[in-house]
C-alpha cells in the first residue's frame, strides 16, 4: 500500500516541508524496507531526520512499531551524539583548525550556550545550521560529560518522540489526501503540490541562511 506510486508522490510531498524531495523519501522507503529497524537506528546516528519521518508515516500504516521507531530514533541519535562529543574532546580543536569556516559556528554555539544553557543543550537537534556539529562544539566549550549526558539524553528522547509522532500524522495526512486523491485527482494534487512547494521553497531560503553560519568564514 506505502509503496504504490501515489503514496511515496504524496508523501515526498508532505517530506517537502523538511526540505526534503520525491527521491528522498524512496530512498528512505527502501531503507526501511528492507533493514527497517537498524537502517532506522543508523541513519540516526548520523544525524538523520527525514528516516525518523518516513517510519512514522510507515508506523501509521502497521509496517513497523511507533514505540518501537521512538525506541531506534532515540537511541541512534543518542549514541551519535555522544560519539561526536567524546571524538570533540580528543580531536575538537584539531579539526577546527583544519576547517577554520567552523569558527562562526562556533561562536554562534558560545552565546546560545551563554544566553540559553540547558534549552539550548535540549533542544539543539532542532535547529538548523548548527545541529550537525554542536556536540563537538559543547566539548570544546568544556561541558562537563555527565552534564551532557544528561541534557542529551532528555533532548533526544523529546527529539524522538516528537519527530516520530510527526511522521505518524503524516502517515495519517497523507491517507486521507490519496483519498482526495481518488476523488478528484487533479485538482488535489496541483493543489498540494502548489503549498508545499511554495512553502519548501521559504524553508530552504531560511536553511540556507541559517546553514551560512557554518560556511562563512569569521572576519
Amino acid at each position: 500500500y506505502w509503496t504504490s506510486g501515489t503514496h511515496r508522490r504524496i508523501l515526498g510531498l508532505f517530506l517537502a516541508f523538511s526540505g526534503e524531495s520525491v527521491p528522498d523519501a524512496d530512498v528512505f522507503l527502501q531503507l526501511l524496507i528492507h533493514f527497517g529497524y537498524l537502517a532506522l537506528f543508523a541513519a540516526t546516528f548520523l544525524k538523520g531526520f527525514t528516516i525518523v519521518l518516513v517510519a512514522g508515516a510507515l508506523a501509521h500504516e502497521g509496517y513497523l512499531s511507533l514505540p518501537i521507531v521512538m525506541l531506534c530514533s532515540f537511541a541512534g541519535s543518542l549514541a551519535g551524539d555522544e560519539a561526536e562529543y567524546y571524538a570533540g574532546r580528543r580531536y575538537g580543536r584539531a579539526f577546527i583548525a583544519a576547517h577554520p569556516r567552523l569558527n562562526r559556528a562556533g561562536l554562534r554555539i558560545h552565546a546560545l550556550l551563554t544566553r540559553y544553557d540547558a534549552l539550548f543543550m535540549l533542544g539543539f537537534r532542532f535547529m538548523y545550521g548548527v545541529r550537525i556539529v554542536t556536540p563537538l562544539l559543547l566539548a570544546l566549550e568544556g561541558v562537563p560529560p555527565g552534564r551532557f549526558l544528561l541534557y542529551n539524553t532528555v533532548g533526544a528522547l523529546i527529539w524522538a518522540i516528537l519527530t516520530s509522532m510527526a511522521g505518524y500524522g503524516l502517515g495519517g495526512a497523507a491517507d486521507r489526501l490519496s483519498d482526495g486523491v481518488e476523488a478528484h485527482p487533479l485538482s488535489v494534487v496541483l493543489t498540494a503540490e502548489f503549498i508545499v512547494g511554495a512553502t519548501a521553497f521559504f524553508l530552504r531560503r531560511k536553511r540556507t541562511a541559517a546553514t551560512s553560519d557554518i560556511d562563512s568564514p569569521v572576519e
